[in-house]
């Protein structure tokens, strides 16, 4: 009986160490195997997305000149610290500063809904791309339960102190 009750254990243990997990992600419902992002998305997570958008539409697109967030939000934020700024047909985040460090990790302002909504989508896309012969995991805008089922987990920054925690993103992994 013990050596049934270990083996049951051992077996319990080794699922849940193998549970699936996305990374820089804390799942917050584990029926619906959600997640959320741990920190707010940056201003290096949406460089990318815009470098993305600006090389496969191009400059001067209207799916590219759709990511860029408020700029008066975004430099009044930043303060002289960043700014967007225009070069030629292309929009920067102080490219003379660059994202060394600490700086590339600094929070994404003045994007709208939809700019969310866009950015949700072409991170399924992106991940659907990489791992779609395993799991397919689509990405949303969180709603008000997913922040409620967050503030449950001290790898979430800032949701249990009520801050304002930025921009993220919600995955879910679908069966």
């Amino acid at each position: 009986m013990k050596k049934l009750s270990l083996l049951v254990l051992i077996g319990f243990l080794c699922i849940n160490s193998f549970a699936q997990k996305i990374p820089y992600m804390t799942k917050i419902d584990k029926q619906e195997l959600k997640y959320m992002d741990k920190n707010a998305l940056s201003l290096m997570d949406w460089s990318e997305y815009m470098f993305y958008i600006k090389d496969h539409y191009g400059e001067t697109s209207e799916q590219y000149i759709a990511t860029i967030p408020n700029i008066e939000k975004f430099n009044s934020h930043y303060k002289g610290k960043y700014s967007i700024v225009k070069i030629k047909d292309s929009y920067n985040f102080a490219p003379e500063k660059g994202y060394s460090g600490k700086r590339g990790k600094y929070p994404i302002i003045g994007l709208t809904t939809k700019q969310m909504e866009d950015y949700c989508k072409w991170r399924t896309e992106i991940i659907t791309y990489k791992v779609a012969k395993k799991h397919k995991i689509i990405f949303t805008i969180p709603r008000e339960e997913d922040y409620q089922k967050a503030t449950n987990y001290k790898s979430i920054k800032g949701v249990k102190e009520g801050k304002d925690i930025g921009y993220r993103c919600i995955a879910k992994i679908v069966q």
